[in-house]
């Protein structure tokens, strides 16, 4: 093995190991934190510092999820929407210029409506939290 590849190996194992290590220590501070949090009337920073570990060890569920949900419905319309075409192109007689302007207009037209139902669905899920 080359000086220069095995320098890069080394490193990246020493990094992954103090990754490792801080996200340890991070959610040994934040058990610590939430364990000793009995402030009558804790500083905003107290305050935040406290949510942050909250969130931190007690993650939103199916947050992820829901966004390959969203992913896989924005594959699905736009296969979707190739498949119809090429099926349509196969039935009529269209020219093939044509053809490829209409497809365009029409997978642009998916593409920017699924965008916008994104982010209504953002802008919905941040009124409802």
């Amino acid at each position: 093995m080359p000086i220069g590849t095995a320098i890069a190996v080394t490193t990246t194992v020493i990094a992954t190991q103090a990754a490792i290590d801080a996200e340890k220590a991070h959610k040994a501070a934040c058990i610590s934190t939430i364990a000793n949090y009995h402030n009558p009337k804790p500083s905003v920073e107290e305050m935040r510092g406290y949510s942050e570990c909250v969130n931190y060890l007690y993650p939103v569920p199916n947050s992820a999820r829901s966004n390959h949900i969203v992913a896989g419905i924005y594959i699905a319309i736009i296969l979707a929407f190739v498949v119809i075409t090429c099926i349509h192109h196969k039935r009529t007689e269209v020219p093939q210029k044509d053809w490829v302007y209409s497809s365009i207009i029409g997978l642009l037209l998916t593409v920017v409506l699924s965008v916008a139902a994104v982010i209504f669905l953002y802008i919905t899920s941040l009124l409802l939290s």
